[in-house]
């Protein structure tokens, strides 16, 4: 077996869990680095005995990063939040915990490290979320100059947090929000086209790149809620609202109270809309250009699209 070792801070989210399936089959030795081990300890099944390590930890404090990241050749990074809170701003995260990441693996003489941003993020942005993601990428750039940084668009897969959502809310609510005319412009990108493309760098031990990773095709957000509605059989709903009605529906959505009452629907406790993701959206109207997938494609990655994949994960929300 080869003597590889690789951490994956966040490896037991939605793309650390096809990242730890690919390298545990070319027998890297992976240590996934996760808040709640306990829910992780299915990955251990990903490889032989003993090659798949969860370790947690405070991933504030240097000291356990130094602890964890020592002895690995690789550090993939995949730590992020959708929507911030008092004890986990965006800040904090895609900022302060990135910097530190990068500053230990490069001390550590680490020899590759892969950092997870955002598409759509450059330019002059209103939200905070996109804007700590810049910074991260910039300060990470920084510290570890030889560093990988991917940019996913939205990333789709059976455990995805986007069309499972508007699929159940689609069940339930008498229509789905058309947010700002639904003019927002996504690349839905397969989240193991996503972890086939990182295995590749990685194996191939490509250095000092930005990848923008993204689906072959190009939806406004009306069209993928439209999408969602075809996929699951059921006659469209759509009803327009402005970008300030759903300001205030976000912060109603940001009281904790709601976000609880709303887990039977929703299937956890995160706002289903936040204020800042309200910004995002307004910012992603301004996106109008197809990122080429040429490149990517040269790596021998045939890209899904979202009519290949979700239909089959949405059978479950079908009205029958």
């Amino acid at each position: 077996m080869s003597m590889r070792r690789i951490i994956i801070f966040g490896g037991n989210g939605f793309i650390g869990r096809y990242l730890v399936k690919y390298f545990s089959q070319a027998e890297y030795i992976i240590k996934v680095f996760t808040r709640y081990p306990e829910r992780a300890k299915h990955l251990k099944l990903c490889g032989l005995l003993g090659q798949v390590e969860i370790v947690s930890g405070d991933i504030y404090n240097n000291e356990q990063l130094v602890e964890h990241i020592s002895g690995c050749h690789v550090v993939i990074n995949l730590i992020g939040n959708l929507y911030s809170t008092k004890k986990s701003s965006f800040y904090d995260v895609h900022v302060k915990v990135a910097e530190n990441i990068a500053k230990i693996a490069k001390k550590l003489n680490v020899q590759l490290m892969v950092h997870f941003s955002a598409m759509g993020i450059d330019g002059v942005h209103k939200s905070d979320y996109a804007n700590s993601k810049l910074m991260g990428e910039k300060l990470v750039k920084e510290s570890f100059p030889d560093v990988v940084i991917i940019r996913p668009s939205l990333v789709f897969g059976p455990e995805d947090k986007f069309f499972n959502k508007f699929a159940r809310l689609s069940k339930v609510l008498p229509f789905l929000p058309v947010i700002g005319g639904g003019q927002s412009v996504f690349q839905p990108v397969y989240v193991d086209d996503v972890a086939r493309l990182v295995f590749h760098i990685v194996d191939c031990e490509i250095k000092d790149k930005l990848y923008n990773v993204c689906g072959p095709n190009t939806y406004s957000f009306k069209e993928l809620l439209d999408f969602v509605f075809v996929a699951t059989q059921r006659k469209s709903r759509l009803f327009n609202i402005s970008f300030c009605i759903a300001n205030i529906l976000a912060f109603i959505f940001e009281i904790k109270i709601i976000s609880v009452f709303l887990k039977p629907i929703i299937g956890n406790t995160d706002p289903v809309l936040t204020r800042d993701q309200v910004k995002f959206m307004k910012d992603m109207t301004k996106l109008r250009d197809i990122y080429p997938i040429d490149s990517l494609k040269k790596m021998g990655i045939n890209f899904s699209t979202i009519e290949d994949i979700v239909p089959k994960y949405l059978e479950i929300y079908k009205s029958f």
